[in-house]
């Protein structure tokens, strides 16, 4: 009989509300749509370079693995007592609103066993450290709600209007004095300003060409985004996250520029290195290229590579799999870029109308290419451009 009622009251609900269902169900699939589509017609190698990959059952073991630890680490439980201790308090101090406190928790909760249900369900995965970022973001909003009532039933249990009153006026000079500390570092970072003043002029100049009909050659992501959103006609190079081009098309296009701009094989080599920093393995050159289809940690490497020097596989076991933003090459597909470079000539090259050129990119710093058919458009400290005979176009 429970069973029954309890049926019948779901199906009188939605009877009740069958026109707001109705009414949130076409607007889910309305912001769904786009997101459906994009995945239908997109380019796989894409996907790749923005970091999606298959999960096996080995690699599922790996991730939960290494979510229990985290979860049953001494510095998580820690963490986790803090947000618990906060509910507590909230709990015994404002009963009757638990409601207010109660669902961010639950949230809070959810953030944790999400990435584990997911990880357990899903074929696929992707970018592991959102997780742990949606975790600390959750635990924070939670956190400061909780801080807030607290405070405010402190203030109505000993009627401190004043003593709000300053606690506001405290908060907003403190917010007030970052913000202007922060800007009015920028706004006095006179190479900034100037490298962006500097950028609005060049620019200028180059939208005066007719660029429906123009071709650009650039490294620097600011001009591709600029020319994307001007309508240019060809970009010579692209960023990989930008466009959804295959990688073979990439490869080509970084090579052509190495040949065009007459650099050695042995400085596109160098272009290419894995750099060790501080903390991971990381290229800038390389990101901006092909962004994580060389991430490198003991869940993900280029198609599950273990070709790697020493050094560098020593690191990579070593990293946790929410180190995402770690790149390095393994030896053999160092050795195959290397080949198609050797294998690769201009002959069918169409040289650009245009060449931009940031002077901190390493293929200004190692250019040696003949300007016979190019004269200077722009000549800054930051920016230099070339563009065809046709200087007075």
């Amino acid at each position: 009989m429970f069973g029954l009622k309890y049926k019948l009251e779901i199906f009188n609900f939605i009877i009740k509300n069958f026109s707001n269902i109705i009414f949130l169900l076409i607007g889910f699939l309305l912001f769904a749509l786009p997101f459906a589509i994009n995945l239908y017609f997109h380019e796989p190698e894409h996907t790749e370079r923005i970091g999606v990959f298959l999960l096996n059952k080995e690699k599922k073991i790996i991730l939960l693995k290494y979510y229990l630890e985290l979860i049953f680490s001494l510095k998580f439980l820690l963490f986790l007592f803090i947000n618990f201790f906060i509910l507590i308090i909230n709990y015994y101090v404002d009963n009757k609103n638990k409601f207010f406190f109660v669902v961010p928790f639950v949230v809070f909760i959810s953030s944790i066993l999400a990435p584990v249900i997911f990880f357990i369900i899903s074929n696929k995965s992707g970018l592991i450290y959102h997780f742990n970022n949606n975790i600390i973001i959750c635990s924070f909003i939670f956190v400061i709600i909780g801080t807030i009532n607290l405070y405010y039933k402190f203030i109505e249990h000993n009627k401190l209007v004043y003593f709000n009153s300053l606690i506001y006026l405290i908060f907003f000079i403190f917010v007030f004095t970052q913000s202007y500390i922060h800007v009015n570092k920028n706004y006095k970072n006179i190479n900034l300003k100037n490298e962006r003043n500097e950028f609005s002029n060049l620019m200028s100049l180059v939208s005066k060409k007719n660029l429906s009909q123009s071709s650009i050659l650039t490294l620097d992501n600011n001009v591709m985004i600029w020319s994307i959103m001007n309508d240019i006609k060809t970009l010579k190079i692209t960023n990989g996250l930008i466009v959804p081009k295959k990688n073979k098309i990439i490869e080509k296009e970084i090579i052509d520029a190495f040949n065009f701009f007459n650099i050695s094989k042995e400085k596109f080599l160098v272009f290419l290195k894995n750099e060790r920093q501080t903390w991971r393995y990381f290229n800038r050159n390389v990101a901006n290229l092909f962004y994580a289809r060389y991430q490198a940690n003991r869940l993900k490497t280029y198609k599950d590579s273990k070709n790697f020097k020493k050094a560098e596989l020593n690191k990579i076991m070593k990293s946790s799999p929410a180190l995402n933003q770690q790149i390095i090459i393994p030896v053999n597909e160092m050795e195959r870029l290397e080949k198609k470079f050797d294998q690769s000539n201009n002959l069918n090259y169409q040289e650009p109308d245009i060449i931009i050129l940031n002077r901190k990119n390493f293929i200004y710093k190692n250019s040696n290419f003949d300007l016979e058919n190019y004269c200077i458009l722009f000549d800054g400290k930051f920016f230099i451009s070339y563009t065809n005979k046709n200087c007075q176009q």
